[in-house]
């Protein structure tokens, strides 16, 4: 697999990233609405990381309750109340719900590292939120490069995807989050220069 030459300007930053890896058949399958997708929409498509949250959160509240049914009680009604406070986010406060991840990003694909079984004919839904006054983007990329990174962890790795039909808009959010990080730095190094 060779290294993708990404257009634009790249830029290595943390920002709300979430993923979820698709075989080819699951891609063909399912594939990404034409128009900007709503929250329940996004929140269907990344439901299996919900879930296994939710699974994790309903194993340790059982543990609790060996010891404490005060505490798990407890544990139950503040886990209800997170769960119906979810149904009405707006979906540009979906950043707060995403994890923070390190990316190099451009214009045109990203990489970023991790720890998931994936194949180079693997496709990737990636909803992140670069500004957070505007909408996230949700898009589909393909996996241009597959590198260890034993530095993180032995199972670690560093992915390359390329964006496949990010909309004009989106590609512009991207853009201009780029640009908005490069001037950042910019002023940064230039107040360490006085």
């Amino acid at each position: 697999m060779s290294q993708n030459k990404r257009g634009f300007y790249r830029l290595n930053v943390m920002i709300p990233l979430s993923y979820r890896i698709l075989s080819e058949e699951e891609a063909k399958a399912e594939p990404l609405p034409k128009e900007e997708a709503n929250s329940a929409y996004i929140e269907r498509h990344f439901l299996d990381t919900l879930q296994k949250i939710e699974h994790e959160l309903h194993t340790a509240v059982e543990k609790i309750a060996s010891k404490s049914d005060l505490l798990a009680s407890a544990l139950h009604a503040l886990n209800s109340k997170i769960n119906l406070a979810l149904q009405t986010v707006d979906k540009r406060q979906l950043a707060h719900l995403m994890p923070l991840r390190r990316v190099n990003i451009s214009g045109g694909g990203l990489a970023f590292i991790i720890e998931d079984a994936i194949h180079p004919t693997d496709k990737i839904d990636l909803l992140m939120q670069p500004l957070p006054e505007e909408d996230p983007i949700l898009v589909r990329g393909h996996v241009v490069n597959i590198q260890p990174a034993p530095e993180k962890s032995p199972q670690a790795k560093r992915i390359a995807v390329e964006f496949e039909n990010l909309t004009e808009n989106d590609r512009r959010k991207l853009i201009f989050f780029i640009q908005k990080k490069e001037l950042e730095q910019a002023q940064i190094e230039k107040a360490k220069q006085k």
